[in-house]
């Protein structure tokens, strides 16, 4: 331990909160602000003047950090008043992968309202790679104790060396999906990570309405050759030709059936012509006028334009999407973030 540590103890009145006033936590061996900073796994306010066993040393790394009067950790600091720098700090994807703190983690998928923290084992780098795991929180369960003690979303990311970066994870409490929180969430991620040079950004669409949401934001089918461009389009084809045959036999009289079925045939050469495949935005678009029903992951019915159920009701898929100002896949995202965020 430390010479002198002991125990740091929270201000509770800082907070007005009785959620932490308990709290406290024992720091042996810590020695360094980054030291400190991963040892606490929760949201927390530390005050200096609180701190009365820190070591001479780490004090003066700690207020030459954070100012004089209170620090904060696992990204709730205010980053405008100590003076950090955003994404524009680091000049390559290879700086941000072997230079990046947590703190700088943090802000990344901080936009106003909202805090990203790092779970304790979060921060992970290993060769070109930079592994992170987190939940979001908001400012007033942080700061006022409102709004319960359950984060309102979880994310994984993986990041490169070579400039691109892997969604691997994104989840968006129940009570808060379609408020436009992971919108808002991604688009702040897009734009700083395009400041840094990443060049490409990857998802796996494996959670029902995100089969759907990452279409919509500019994401397309990571299909690498003609042959799977050409497979999904007629996995895409043979599903409709099914749903468009269902809904025949179930709201078409019995004696039009056999008309019904050469409409059918006719909406499927329509919306799917041989020979074409198709962007996984120009899926989620696909409207004939109809409704058909999808199911979330809690096996509830919900109803949806052609587009929508075809992705939600399909199967997984990687996505990929780039992040060049001037491809179509960014301004498809772009246009789809303009509407949804007014």
């Amino acid at each position: 331990m430390a010479q002198g540590l002991g125990k740091l103890k929270i201000d509770s009145d800082l907070l007005n909160s009785d959620w932490i006033k308990t709290l406290s936590w024992d720091f042996p061996g810590v020695e360094t602000v980054e030291q400190l900073e991963m040892a606490v796994t929760m949201p927390a306010f530390l005050t200096l003047p609180a701190a009365t066993a820190m070591p001479d040393a780490l004090r003066r790394e700690v207020e030459a950090k954070y100012g004089p009067q209170q620090f904060h950790l696992s990204g709730q600091h205010d980053q405008s008043a100590h003076g950090r720098k955003g994404s524009g700090k680091f000049s390559s994807p290879k700086d941000f992968v072997e230079n990046a703190t947590r703190l700088d983690v943090q802000a990344l998928y901080s936009p106003p309202g909202y805090k990203f923290i790092l779970h304790s084992d979060g921060f992970q780098k290993k060769g070109n790679t930079l592994s992170i795991d987190g939940d979001i929180w908001t400012e007033e369960q942080l700061n006022l104790n409102k709004g319960g003690n359950i984060p309102v979303g979880h994310l994984q990311r993986e990041f490169t060396a070579s400039g691109a970066v892997y969604h691997e994870l994104f989840t968006v409490r129940d009570d808060l999906q379609g408020e436009g929180f992971a919108a808002k969430m991604n688009k702040q991620a897009e734009e700083q990570y395009r400041e840094m040079g990443f060049k490409e950004v990857f998802v796996g669409a494996d959670i029902d309405i995100g089969r759907y949401a990452w279409a919509r934001q500019g994401y397309d089918f990571d299909d690498r050759t003609a042959d799977v461009k050409e497979w999904r389009a007629q996995n895409l084809a043979a599903r409709y030709h099914n749903m468009v045959t269902a809904r025949i036999e179930r709201d078409w009289p019995k004696n039009q059936r056999l008309e019904g079925l050469i409409e059918r045939d006719r909406l499927v050469g329509k919306m799917f012509p041989e020979g074409k495949t198709f962007h996984a935005w120009e899926v989620a678009a696909m409207d004939d006028g109809e409704q058909y029903v999808y199911r979330d992951r809690r096996n509830e019915s919900h109803s949806g334009h052609l587009g929508k159920s075809l992705l939600i009701n399909g199967s997984d898929w990687e996505g990929v999407k780039s992040l060049d100002p001037n491809s179509t896949s960014y301004k498809i995202g772009e246009a789809y973030y303009e509407q949804r965020l007014k």
